[in-house]
């Protein structure tokens, strides 16, 4: 259980990292196309 624990939390990290390196605009862009797709899809 802790190793798939300490997977989940290395996942979210690498994620927030790379998103911290992109400027405000360029992540509210990111999100606007993936609520799009999502959407399309049914999934909200």
């Amino acid at each position: 259980m802790d190793a798939i624990l300490h997977v989940g939390v290395t996942k979210t990290l690498r994620q927030v990292i790379r998103l911290r390196k992109q400027d405000k605009a360029e992540r509210q862009e990111q999100e606007a196309i993936l609520d799009l797709y999502m959407s399309a899809l049914g999934m909200i």
